[in-house]
């Protein structure tokens, strides 16, 4: 489907832009709520010190007052005190309670009233004692207009919420078009070159490396691909050659019997030819293979990873295999995938290639929601499955895991939980997914499960092949046994030194036999 029959509410660029707009609004209010409670408190020790810091400069005057009955000078006093028009009333009492002076002045008229009771209280008041030698002569006391603080707060804080709004919106829009530029865009142009390719007549036509990608994943996508539509395009042709070369002898030699030889002989030599370009093929398989072995993830690459200690291993049962793995770490997470394409040869690797490279750029896209990965994986990949017009599917499980905490969805083989002392709980994934490419939409069937590692727990996952490898006598070496090895050596053991014990016993068992499926086994292990 070309990129301009996709409805934009399911480009991907349209997801990016609102999921957001969502965080840039969420990331705004929450800021600046954060910011607004710093300044409420703020604004109420303000008020606090401003009326320790009057009262203590007022004091000498008002206990000369106090002391003296002096009520011009007390009226002297508190007409000082009330020029901050923070204070609504101020009084100023002898040691028998007398009022030698007082002033009070309405609040300050606001619609925000039930606000400031609220948040300020109804009555703020202050008060200082008036002592010389240890004798209390008096006291002075004010009371704060807290509709004067609330106004000027509730200004303030709708100031805030705006610049806050403003400039997480901001913030999203430059990272959105840089998104845009780096990964959205280039993804359009490498699909929408790909929606004219014929599978069956691919041509001259080839795929433009984006710019500024040419040493990155894209690239080498649109590099690896352009070298499998050259290597189709010399199979067709030399495929449509060899067919009309024998066509043109056969007919040749079923008008003359006494060439019939002759025509036996150049088959012989086009079959030679043929036998050549089977081999060439295969070689041209070898360089998938290769491809395939490439995406895998580094020794450097698990080792790097400081919680957990992971050992993989990968054997496709024909030159190209259809199992997939992947161990990926972005921002403290770890992605963890494992699956199986149905069948093996070309197209199940092209598929897992594919599925890998989804993976990678939902992991660097920072979407975390394993439902809308599984789901955005699937709507993928059943769009090229349907393109290549082959009826390839995959069973597929990702586990995320943050913090000792591991997050599991999607349908695959049961997941072997490991405790420190060996002891083994089977995951049934049937419930937590399902078959990825088979139909458009799976979200309704996803699930997901969380599990806590202590440690020295751990999972162990693996592919059929495994399970389902026969030995010479028709027996299947099973999800038993390898549950018995697993507990039997787990103590006390790496997870490298776990692999290589469970592939030797599945070798023994196999006593010679070449696998029919593929063999993928992972042993993850806390640190």
């Amino acid at each position: 489907m070309p990129i301009n029959e996709i409805p934009l509410y399911q480009r991907l660029y349209f997801k990016q832009a609102k999921s957001m707009l969502l965080i840039a609004v969420a990331l705004g209010i929450v800021f600046s709520i954060v910011q607004i409670t710093f300044d409420y408190f703020d604004t109420c020790h303000a008020a606090g010190r401003t009326a320790t810091e009057v009262l203590e400069i007022s004091k000498t005057s008002a206990l000369q007052a106090a002391y003296n009955f002096d009520t011009d000078l007390a009226r002297e006093v508190v007409n000082g005190v009330s020029k901050y028009h923070m204070f609504h009333e101020v009084e100023l009492s002898n040691e028998l309670n007398i009022i030698l002076a007082e002033q009070r002045q309405p609040a300050v008229a606001t619609r925000w009233a039930w606000l400031a009771d609220y948040w300020f209280q109804k009555h703020r008041e202050y008060s200082i004692k008036l002592e010389k030698s240890g004798q209390i002569y008096g006291i002075i006391k004010v009371k704060v207009d807290i509709y004067q603080l609330a106004e000027s707060f509730i200004k303030r804080t709708r100031f805030t919420l705006l610049t806050g709004l403003a400039q997480a919106l901001l913030f999203a829009t430059g990272l959105f078009l840089l998104l845009r530029v780096l990964l959205t865009r280039p993804l359009e142009q490498l699909s929408d070159r790909l929606a004219h390719i014929d599978a069956h007549n691919p041509e001259k036509l080839r795929l433009d490396i984006p710019v500024g990608h040419e040493n990155d994943e894209l690239g080498r996508l649109a590099i690896v691909a352009n070298q499998l539509l050259e290597s189709i395009e010399e199979k067709v042709s030399l495929q449509h050659q060899l067919n009309e070369e024998l066509e043109q002898r056969v007919a040749e030699r079923t008008q003359r019997t006494q060439e019939l030889a002759f025509a036996n002989h150049e088959i012989s030599a086009l079959n030679e030819r043929l036998a050549a370009e089977n081999s060439r093929m295969g070689a041209e398989l070898e360089i998938t293979r290769k491809l395939q072995q490439m995406v895998l993830p580094k020794e450097e690459e698990l080792a790097a990873i400081q919680e957990l200690d992971i050992a993989c291993f990968m054997q496709p049962a024909t030159e190209v295999g259809g199992d997939y793995y992947d161990v990926l770490q972005e921002d403290g997470r770890v992605k963890i995938g494992i699956g199986d394409v149905t069948g093996h040869g070309l197209e199940s690797g092209v598929v897992m290639l594919m599925v890998q490279m989804a993976v990678r750029t939902l992991l660097c896209h920072h979407e975390q929601n394993q439902r809308e990965v599984l789901s955005t994986l699937n709507r993928a990949l059943y769009g090229n499955i349907k393109r290549m017009q082959t009826d390839k599917n995959l069973t597929l499980a990702l586990l995320d895991y943050q913090a000792g905490v591991l997050q599991l969805s999607g349908q695959h083989e049961d997941v072997l939980l490991v405790k420190q002392n060996g002891s083994i709980e089977r995951i049934d994934t049937i419930s937590l997914g399902f078959m990825v490419g088979l139909v458009d939409d799976i979200s309704g069937f996803i699930e997901k499960r969380n599990f806590e590692l202590e440690r020295g727990d751990g999972v162990v996952l693996y592919t059929d092949g495994v399970t389902e490898a026969f030995n010479p006598r028709g027996e299947c070496y099973g999800l038993d046994r390898l549950c018995q090895v697993v507990s039997s050596h787990w103590q006390n053991n790496t997870s490298q030194v776990i692999k290589q014990i469970i592939i030797v016993d599945i070798i023994e068992h196999l006593g010679g036999v070449q696998p029919l499926d593929d063999i993928t086994l992972l042993v993850i292990k806390q640190k």
